[in-house]
């Protein structure tokens, strides 16, 4: 990945080039700090990475989060930097600790048939299962007491 800094004069505005990051998860959503001395980079297998991008022509990857989730669409800092703020395609946000990677807060609000067991209904099409699923459903075997 490449940055360019359009606020460079002349016909070749200096550039970055993101060192690290593989071909295959594509950037799916990007943030810089404040202060422009951080940028957190979010992919589809559901990791952010932060990036050192001050002062040298190449920037390297500070730290990697990562959690079980969607793809990363979204990301804001805290005004201080602290903070990192991630937004899922699964409808999750997840506040990082900068300093430490570690994950602060999940934030998720209720699906529609969040925790609705659907194990033992009859007449679904797997499409519908899907669907289900997708909003909130779960498909579990209960063990009943005797």
């Amino acid at each position: 990945m490449t940055l360019w800094d359009l606020r460079e004069k002349g016909s070749e505005p200096q550039l970055k080039t993101l060192q690290g990051q593989g071909l295959v998860n594509w950037a799916r959503s990007m943030a810089f700090s404040y202060d422009g001395i951080m940028l957190a980079t979010g992919y589809s297998d559901h990791t952010v990475k932060l990036w050192h991008v001050e002062e040298t022509s190449s920037a390297t990857t500070s730290k990697t989060f990562s959690r079980e989730g969607g793809q990363v669409w979204s990301l804001a800092f805290s005004f201080d930097g602290s903070m990192l703020a991630s937004g899922d395609d699964d409808g999750t946000i997840v506040v990082w600790d900068i300093q430490t990677g570690i994950s602060l807060h999940t934030l998720r609000s209720e699906r529609p048939y969040e925790r609705m067991n659907i194990h033992s209904v009859k007449g679904l099409t797997e499409a519908q299962k899907a669907s289900l699923k997708a909003l909130g459903a779960i498909e579990e075997a209960v063990e009943l007491p005797c």
